[in-house]
């Protein structure tokens, strides 16, 4: 086989479908890893190219063939990976095409279903990938390419299927890589430079494994239980680098993702939290981190948390808090007395605790969903991410077994900003999701769906902090303010109306009884012109809940104080005045701090609000004491001011963006609630108020 000066070309591929803008943020580190790996063991025998990129690849197949390509695979990749598969091997059939990575089925008929429905690829690689496809090239290399001589060699941790296509030939699977050393860094290495590109959040990881066996997660099979470990030096060196290069080439963009399964539960991430404060001293970066801290050791995961100042939130995937439903996913949480301990010291603290949700696992009713919600409140979390089950490959929530003993009825919609087209034909990804069950009817499963967005608007990011530790303090459930204002939503401002009927809408809409009919949907020219564009196709609570908190804030929180005085009203409390002059006051204080109460295209760096109470000291002291100890003798005027640093920030990453629906859903995300805000700077001469 013709090789390219001595060297066989391979193309790694972790493709984002990019029809209008790249619907998976995150630079590739998977294939980062196995190129920095692969050319480590086979130095100057291999040219290797990465991909995000469908049209980088495409060129790239013009300009030069691969001998080899390799393609991630995840749920947002797996149909634009397979028809660049297909496209391949029309240009030339000699091409070996691996494809590896999380979704894959663990039942071997869908292993069957799922290989026969693309048979260009050639083989799969199972889970762990660097190894085995040295291993692949190893038998590239002997065999000069003959792809049948290949596919008849012993390929551990290798699926693909028989000459005939009827049946599959499945090899044992490699031990994991013990030390990740040897792994050499794709940073360092230079793999990952070009995509620091503006567009794409860099992705990190210090740890491989996961300790626990959720049924919903692919991580939670046992092959992954045992935890391996990068050098802290390993990543020191790395955070250095990406700080640096962030700094030099895209300082808006301010986010890390660490893609650890349980980040900050073990000892030595305290090392790489210093590393982390080291390259925040010397690059301003990262203003934010995304991350899943660990389900153990909530003390330690605290302590991260407070030297890191805000960065980073605690992400309590609780998932759900019915004990049956733990029992039937495999999954335990950290004891209840434990989290709300952390929640209180991150209320004192002024931090944010985040906990994660799924509606949909087994066992789950609205009763136990909705009494999940309304105990993670009362424990003062602020930030309550509210998802839907999707049957993932690789889980056991996927498989037949457990589709049946539960009896998971499910349907089929697009995966959030998953379309492209490859070779003139439409591509999408598809999620299948649970939305019934034995104890969940489809309505009952619609409602709880329903309040995903008010979940995202006024329990996320803790934009509203204040009102709901006033609640708390007053023994009122924010649970029931939103209750209140879906019962009575034809009395709100026609832009909370108009954006939360759009979306309950819309909730109805995505779902289809099969991939087959949203692909026929979609290949309407009217609705695929809405694809293409961005109009429709996006994740719907991101999309809504951005538009509400960047275009409406102002009118959602009007709504929202208002049915917090009937609520007062309704229970009849004595000095009903005196709270709600109080409530005012926090308002106030909002429309004080939140740069982004006018919408995000009306910002104004200084503003003077008038109050009657030191809303700020009272935040200040951890919300402990009544609010009326606060009262100032007389109203006062005060000043809020946006610091120069933080107003650059917030504009430079506004201007990058724009004000597009792709462009409130990319600033949202890349900022948090610190992020829009102004601090108090002067009080003026008190002032009477009404």
């Amino acid at each position: 086989m013709e090789t390219k000066n001595g060297k066989f070309v391979v193309y790694l591929a972790s493709l984002s479908h990019s029809s209008w803008r790249s619907q998976v943020d995150d630079m590739p580190l998977a294939i980062g890893d196995i190129s920095a790996y692969l050319d480590s063991k086979f130095p100057g025998e291999l040219e290797i190219h990465l991909f995000r990129y469908s049209e980088d690849l495409e060129n790239a197949i013009k300009n030069q063939k691969p001998h080899i390509v390799g393609f991630s695979n995840y749920y947002w990749t797996e149909n634009i990976s397979k028809a660049w598969a297909t496209a391949i091997k029309k240009v030339d059939p000699s091409i070996l095409i691996l494809m590896g990575g999380p979704n894959f089925p663990i039942d071997e008929g869908r292993q069957l279903v799922f290989l026969q429905s693309c048979p260009s690829i050639d083989i799969y690689v199972r889970l762990e990938g660097e190894l085995a496809t040295k291993l692949i090239i190893d038998e590239f290399k002997k065999t000069n390419g003959n792809l049948d001589q290949i596919k008849e060699a012993v390929l551990s941790s290798c699926t693909l299927l028989s000459p005939d296509g009827k049946n599959l030939i499945s090899h044992p699977l490699l031990p994991r890589i013990k030390n990740l050393d040897d792994i050499p860094s794709p940073f360092l290495n230079k793999f990952m430079d070009k995509f620091f590109d503006g567009q794409l959040i860099p992705a990190y990881q210090t740890n491989r494994g996961c300790p626990f066996l959720c049924t919903f997660c692919n991580s939670g099979d046992t092959y992954y239980n045992s935890i391996s470990h990068f050098s802290v030096e390993r990543v020191s060196q790395d955070l250095e680098y990406i700080g640096k290069k962030i700094s030099e080439t895209c300082p808006h963009i301010g986010v890390l993702r660490m893609v650890d399964d349980n980040f900050g539960m073990y000892l030595r991430d305290q090392e790489v939290i210093k590393s982390i404060l080291r390259i925040q001293e010397r690059y301003g970066y990262p203003k934010k981190i995304i991350v899943s801290t660990g389900k153990n050791k909530p003390e330690r995961i605290l302590d991260s948390v407070k030297q890191l100042k805000g960065t980073m939130g605690f992400t309590a995937a609780v998932q759900t808090m019915d004990a049956n439903v733990l029992k039937a996913v495999k999954r335990e949480n950290i004891s209840r007395k434990a989290y709300f301990n952390v929640a209180e010291e991150l209320g004192k603290s002024g931090l944010i605790g985040i906990a994660d949700t799924i509606l949909g696992l087994p066992l789950e009713s609205k009763e136990s969903y909705l009494n999940g919600l309304r105990e993670l409140i009362d424990a003062g979390i602020q930030t309550i991410n509210t998802t839907t089950a999707f049957m993932m490959m690789g889980s056991e929530l996927e498989t037949d077994a457990t589709r049946k003993q539960h009896n998971i009825k499910t349907h089929w919609r697009l995966s959030p900003g998953a379309c492209s087209k490859v070779d003139n034909t439409l591509v999408m990804e598809m999620e299948e999701i649970s939305t019934s069950s034995s104890t969940l009817p489809f309505e009952d499963w619609l409602v709880c769906r329903n309040l995903q967005i008010w979940f995202r608007i006024f329990c996320f990011g803790g934009h509203f902090e204040p009102v709901h530790k006033y609640l708390k303090f007053l023994g009122i459930n924010y649970l029931d303010v939103i209750l209140k204002m879906c019962e009575s939503l034809n009395e709100a401002p026609s832009s909370v109306q108009e954006i939360i009927n759009r979306f309950e809408q819309d909730v109805r809409e995505e779902l289809f009884d099969s991939p087959e009919q949203v692909h026929e949907f979609y290949s309407i020219p009217e609705n695929q012109e809405k694809l293409l564009s961005g109009e429709k196709g996006n994740a719907l609570a991101l999309v809504y809940s951005a538009r509400a908190k960047m275009e409406h804030f102002a009118d959602f929180a009007k709504f929202a104080q208002h049915h917090i005085v009937e609520i007062f009203r309704d229970q009849h409390i004595s000095d009903f005045d005196d709270l709600v002059q109080e409530l005012d006051s926090i308002f106030s204080y909002l429309r004080g701090q939140k740069v982004i109460w006018g919408g995000v295209k009306n910002l104004e760096r200084q503003t003077t609000v008038q109050l009657n109470h030191d809303v700020e000291k009272w935040k200040e002291e951890g919300y402990w004491n009544p609010l009326n100890n606060y009262k100032f003798p007389s109203g006062k005027k005060v000043i809020f001011n946006m610091d120069p640093e933080g107003w650059g920030y917030l504009n430079k990453v506004k201007n990058e963006y724009s004000c597009s629906t792709f462009g409130l859903m990319k600033i949202y995300r890349l900022l948090d609630s610190r992020h829009y805000n102004r601090s108090r700077s002067l009080e003026m001469k008190g002032v009477a108020i009404s």
